[in-house]
């Protein structure tokens, strides 16, 4: 049976935190397999509660003994490196905000203050992770409407609610 030895208050303050309040899955359900682990819980056990492999379970384990808290973080993945710093894209959600209904207008200002030229999508992404909210904005008919004819009809229907 492997467990994880007596935790420090400190850890398990952490730990607790960790499990209640961290952005990420990953890093709320290692926290807490440590936890049950320092309350004897066996591998077998924790593995069934979070429906993992026995190994993913060891693994956290290992990750733990060898470098504690951090071990519980997901390590950096790669990927291709942002077009924008975080000053271009801090400059690019303050013009986005000058002209909320034109991107278009938002990208051309970004343009021209960063040389560098991203999509609509981009754009978007950059916005949400600011959390900004995108949503089509919807247009009433009620200014394309002949208004003679939508006078008349609405004479028509409260003659037929007052013949009730």
């Amino acid at each position: 049976m492997r467990y994880i030895g007596t935790l420090s208050e400190k850890d398990k303050k952490e730990l607790d935190s960790l499990f209640t309040h961290h952005n990420s899955h990953s890093v709320r359900r290692r926290a807490h397999t440590i936890l049950l682990s320092a309350q004897r819980f066996t591998i077998g056990e924790i593995a069934q509660i979070y429906e993992v492999y026995r190994d993913t379970v060891i693994a956290t384990f290992s990750r733990w003994e060898k470098d504690g808290i951090l071990g519980l973080y997901d390590a950096p993945k790669s990927g291709r490196p942002p077009i924008l710093s975080d000053d271009e894209a801090d400059k690019a959600i303050a013009l986005l905000k000058e002209a909320p209904r034109s991107v278009k207008k938002a990208l051309a200002s970004t343009k021209e203050t960063t040389g560098k030229e991203i999509s609509q999508s981009t754009l978007k992404r950059i916005a949400k992770n600011a959390n900004l909210r995108w949503k089509r904005i919807r247009k009433s008919p009620k200014g394309k409407r002949n208004k003679v004819a939508f006078k008349q009809s609405k004479e028509e229907i409260a003659a037929l609610h007052g013949s009730r």
